[in-house]
């Protein structure tokens, strides 16, 4: 991830740009119509409440909903931040990165997975930490499989 989408992918998720949602969305719909895993419900890996409340929205949450809408799929809340992990942009290496995400996650609503496929949707992937360790969470949680796709990917 570098240069213009860089910028705008900082503005969506730090500056509030929530207008870019629909566009973010439709560029993840169309890498998932090309792609076709057999998911049967889109979902997103979520922030700590208190990081919600400070940015007054969930970058994931609203970039999930298009990719859902888009697709078709139902959508389904049902991972929680359960862990204030430190910003993962702060992290000093990779292992700083998968020790910080590891048991931040829980299923909060185990009946809508149970069995299920699942698209888990971020919005960037750096080293695989948070989408491991929600990958995990949902697995424990009974869902049969999990699909990740991201915006960018941090290089």
């Amino acid at each position: 991830m570098e240069g213009n989408a860089r910028h705008l992918i900082h503005h969506f998720k730090f500056s509030g740009l929530r207008a870019l949602g629909p566009t973010f969305g439709a560029s993840l719909g169309e890498v998932l119509r090309g792609w076709s895993p057999p998911v049967e419900a889109v979902t997103w890996v979520p922030l700590h409440p208190r990081r919600l409340r400070q940015r007054g929205f969930d970058q994931a949450m609203i970039l999930a909903t298009f990719v859902a809408r888009d697709a078709g799929i139902p959508l389904v809340k049902t991972l929680q931040r359960k862990i204030a992990t430190p910003r993962q942009v702060t992290a000093a290496d990779r292992e700083e990165r998968w020790e910080n995400t590891q048991g931040a996650f829980r299923v909060a609503d185990y009946a809508q997975i149970l069995g299920a496929r699942l698209l888990l949707i971020d919005d960037v992937f750096t080293t695989g930490a948070t989408l491991s360790a929600a990958t995990d969470a949902l697995r424990a949680g009974g869902a049969h499989g999990v699909w990740g796709l991201t915006l960018a990917r941090q290089l």
